[in-house]
This record gives structure tokens, C-alpha cells and sequence, in this order.
């Protein structure tokens, strides 16, 4: 059984990799939003993909992808800019997806990728103080699932402050929290990453959800 299982697992790899075609990331019309609450008692992760530089403002720009199906080969996938807008426009239930045709995306290797364990980061708190203000200000995160066209696994993370209003980024400026803060935040959040991939992860490998049951098959790889 332990023979058969590597096999298979070898078999997945290679397909994955050999196959430049992004369409088991499709949502399909039957599928319905993840509700985050649900992943919280699992060993769910999420991988991040870095593109560039690192800024303070990105943990408030933040968006990762659900691992199971969404593998981390599957981060060569990169739609081309001229094409962003159509294939990651936000998909909603009952929509029909948008297939990446192959002129419209391009495959790019060895990007910096790190991973984060869902139920650490899903109702994240920071408390921080501004010395200079003599101010405490806390703040908390969640993650919301904000499926795509072209991904069903995307995820982004919402702050909030200590009054639940969410914090924004308005013309590439964060709305609402303090520069000083902010660089604390960033430094604090990032010390939970994960420089390499975890063991065992978690696949949600039918995606049927609702309010009311949440039905699914969990595969250890």
C-alpha cells in the first residue's frame, strides 16, 4: 500500500509539472464559498508567492492560496498584465469560469515562495505601542476566501482594528494605521512564516460547502 501510495503521489508531481495547463485550479458552478471557521481544526497551509520586493503595506494587499489541489508548481502560473483584469476578476457562486487560454499566461520557474499554517493566521491579534504617542493599538486579521475566474483557492487577508471597521489600501496608501505601526505589524506577521514545506498538508479534495454542512474528502500528502 505504501509502494502504491508513493506511486501515486510521484504520478501527481508529474503531471503537474509536465502539464502547463491551470485548469484544475477552475471553480465550478456547483462550488460554494469555503468558510475560513471551518479550516481552523485542521493542518490546512497556505503558500505565498513573492513577485517582488516586500513592502510594509503588503500584509494589508494580502493574498495567498489554499495547498491541496493548488500545489506549489502551480505557482508558475502567471497571467500575463494585460489579461489580470479578466482572469482575476472575483468569481461568485453560480459563475462560470475563465480558462487561461496558454497565449494569455506564462510559465515562470523559481520564484520565492514561503508557506503560513491557516489556523495561525486566520484571527491573527497585534498589539503594538507607539512609543512616541504613548497610544496602544490592536488589530486582527481573517481570512476571507476571494475565489477568481481562473482560482478557486485564492484567499486574502482582512485587518480590522479594535473596532471592526476594515483597514484599506486607497491608492496604494494604508487607511487607518499609523506608518510606525505598520512596520511593527509587518515584521511581527512575517515572523510566522515558513521558509520550507510542511510535511503533511491537508486537501479539501471535493469542494462542496454551505452554511450548513461542510462535506469534504481530506487526503495526506
Amino acid at each position: 500500500m505504501k509502494i502504491r501510495s508513493f506511486i501515486s503521489k510521484i504520478s501527481l508531481v508529474t503531471i503537474n509539472f509536465f502539464n502547463p495547463d491551470p485548469r484544475r485550479l477552475l471553480p465550478r458552478k456547483s462550488y460554494k464559498f469555503i468558510d475560513s471557521n471551518q479550516l481552523l481544526n485542521e493542518d490546512f497551509y497556505l503558500l505565498r508567492t513573492d513577485l517582488r520586493e516586500v513592502q510594509k503595506k503588503d500584509i494589508i494587499d494580502f493574498s495567498v492560496n489554499l495547498l491541496g489541489r493548488f500545489t506549489r508548481t502551480d505557482v508558475r502560473f502567471q497571467i500575463k498584465d494585460e489579461h489580470k483584469k479578466r482572469y482575476h476578476a472575483s468569481w461568485n457562486e453560480g459563475d462560470s469560469p475563465q480558462r487561461p487560454r496558454k497565449n494569455h499566461f506564462e510559465i515562470k520557474m523559481g520564484l520565492n515562495v514561503y508557506w503560513y499554517k491557516f489556523n495561525q493566521i486566520h484571527g491573527y491579534p497585534f498589539y503594538g505601542e507607539h512609543i512616541q504617542q504613548n497610544i496602544m493599538y490592536h488589530y486582527f486579521c481573517n481570512l476571507r476566501h476571494r475565489p477568481t475566474l481562473s482560482n478557486f483557492w485564492h484567499f486574502v487577508l482582512d485587518w480590522f482594528d479594535e473596532h471592526g471597521n476594515i483597514i484599506t489600501v486607497e491608492k496604494g496608501k494604508v487607511r487607518g494605521i499609523p506608518k510606525y505601526i505598520l512596520g511593527l505589524m509587518n515584521a511581527q506577521f512575517y515572523e510566522h512564516k515558513l521558509e520550507s514545506s510542511p510535511k503533511s498538508i491537508r486537501k479539501l479534495e471535493w469542494a462542496v460547502f454551505d452554511n450548513r454542512n461542510f462535506i469534504r474528502r481530506l487526503i495526506s500528502f
